[in-house]
């Protein structure tokens, strides 16, 4: 779509919230955004305003549009919602300097709190995202004084090893539910089977390959995760992820020594409720704040959110944390 000069502006006709189209940022207006408002006369104007950062490379509506959703929920609970797209994503223009890896994120992120400021007010701020929008919103947070907390959403490990360990138990997962619970129950494939009309070749490397080969091949990738976290082995590609852990950690200990709330949230079908176990665990063993670090596993939902009941179950769990963050005193204000 073509940003217009001029904002435009919809109304919901159910919520009555205002969604905004805008263009800002000190590199000539290279960023474009939604900045959702609440109804008129529920805006509290002592709730700190909330931006959604970008899931990896998808624009600002999130997977499956859970962004726009979020944004609303948050709107009509008063908050003030900025949903936007980081430079060189969606329709946001590359910033022309180069920066360190992840710092263009937060960059952009001090022009949108700037933005908030001037225009709607905004003295705090909640940062939020999915996958790689809770990498930046955690360093986001780590560099600006003035957030109130962090919602962090299925952030991974990364890595080719933690693909192919993805890859294997998805699949095997996939297959093992199509025939114990697809084919095995249904008498007319029992027929086909019986009668030749199948493909055995193709049944037999199913299970051999991706449901026996899948299920020993992501047991021995989590034996080796846990031994590695142990320091008891040592495999290529273990840096990466040891790196990311601890960085993780670090950040997470500063903010809470500043007394930033600060939650992990994870869907059960993602590799990274696995990556944030060992998180949680360097993190219990630490002195932190007593219950500002969370952990939330939502048990049904796959990584992207997909069914509307997982979606449904998230938004319930964000709009439950944030409303219980306490506005935290910043520069004599409140």
């Amino acid at each position: 779509m073509d940003v217009e000069s001029e904002p435009v502006k919809t109304v919901s006709s159910t919520s009555a919230v205002t969604e905004e189209v805008l263009l800002f940022g000190k590199e000539d207006a290279n960023l474009v955004g939604i900045i959702t408002d609440p109804p008129e006369g529920r805006r509290d104007p002592n709730l700190p305003a909330v931006i959604l950062l970008n899931p990896g490379l998808i624009n600002r509506v999130g997977p499956h549009r859970l962004y726009v959703k979020l944004a609303l929920a948050l709107a009509e609970r008063g908050h003030v919602v900025l949903r936007f797209d980081l430079s060189g994503i969606g329709e946001s223009r590359p910033r022309t300097e180069i920066l360190a890896d992840g710092y263009g994120a937060v960059y952009d992120t001090f022009d949108a709190m700037t933005w908030l400021h001037w225009a709607r007010g905004a003295t705090g701020f909640i940062l939020m995202g999915h996958c790689s929008g809770g990498w930046h919103s955690l360093i986001t947070a780590y560099e600006a004084p003035n957030v109130h907390g962090v919602i962090a959403m299925d952030i991974e490990a990364g890595g080719d090893a933690w693909v192919r360990y993805d890859r294997d138990r998805v699949y095997s997962q996939f297959y093992r539910n199509y025939y114990l619970h697809g084919a095995l129950p249904n008498a007319n494939r029992w027929i086909r089977f019986l009668t030749g009309k199948v493909d055995y070749r193709s049944i037999a490397r199913n299970v051999t390959h991706e449901i026996i080969g899948g299920a020993i091949s992501t047991a021995f990738f989590r034996l080796r995760t846990k031994l590695a976290r142990k320091g008891a082995l040592t495999l290529p590609g273990d840096e990466q992820v040891q790196s990311l852990s601890k960085t993780v950690v670090a950040l997470t200990r500063v903010l809470s020594q500043r007394g930033v709330p600060v939650l992990f949230v994870h869907s059960a079908g993602g590799t990274g409720a696995e990556f944030i176990d060992s998180i949680a665990t360097d993190l219990r063993s630490a002195p932190l704040e007593s219950g500002l670090i969370r952990f939330e596993r939502l048990p049904t939902s796959d990584r992207l959110y997909t069914l509307l009941a997982s979606q449904e179950a998230l938004l319930k769990v964000v709009c439950a944390t944030v409303q219980s963050m306490p506005m935290r005193e910043l520069d004599g204000q409140t």
